[in-house]
């Protein structure tokens, strides 16, 4: 074989190596000498699929980039992901190791999005209670956290909050009544009781 390469000019490799080693390795080495280019965003993947978020300092992409973390969609990269062409319609996304798993937040200052929970739980809990909420529903429910155990109507309140406030905003008082299984003098003490909580 290797005199057919010398005659005819075309290199030959030859290694004891196993070949998907050897794929892999050539590719990681194309890999390296492949275009790439850093821009300023934020670089997720959302469904599958990245999703890089762009745009002026301060307009919100890393508070953006949280609310889609927490809802379960992958970092790849704050602020200056790299991207590299692999092939001709497809471009991969990578972050420097130092930054990995690393967020900036306005407010928060750099922090580890795998402690999400602890750091939403702590914006959660800023004066007044509930302002770091993401909806009405969870501003209410952090609200009536803080209330005595003991107040009268807060069981039901929670549960109206968690999965009838619909019906609330509706003014659907006999549906809240049938859902609730509380009569309209009770219902009445139960929004007052929620009232109270959205000064």
């Amino acid at each position: 074989m290797r005199g057919l390469a010398d005659a005819f000019g075309t290199p030959l490799w030859h290694t004891s190596v196993a070949p998907a080693v050897v794929v892999e390795q050539l590719s990681h080495y194309q890999h390296e000498l492949d275009a790439s280019t850093v821009l300023h965003g934020e670089l997720l993947e959302v469904f599958g699929m990245g999703v890089l978020i762009t745009g002026a300092s301060g307009v919100g992409k890393s508070e953006l980039a949280l609310e889609l973390i927490s809802r379960g969609h992958r970092l790849i990269a704050d602020d200056t992901p790299t991207l590299t062409r692999v092939a001709p319609n497809v471009l991969e996304g990578t972050c420097s190791p130092t930054l990995r798993d690393l967020l900036e937040v306005r407010g928060l200052g750099t922090v580890s999005y795998t402690h999400l929970d602890v750091y939403k739980r702590q914006v959660q809990h800023f004066d007044p209670q509930g302002v770091g909420a993401r909806t009405p529903a969870e501003c209410l429910l952090l609200q009536l956290e803080v209330m005595p155990p003991d107040t009268p109507w807060l069981d039901q309140a929670r549960r109206l909050v968690e999965w009838h406030l619909e019906l609330l905003a509706d003014r659907d008082f006999n549906g809240l009544m049938r859902r609730l299984k509380v009569s309209r003098e009770d219902l009445q003490g139960i929004i007052s009781l929620i009232q109270s909580r959205c000064v």
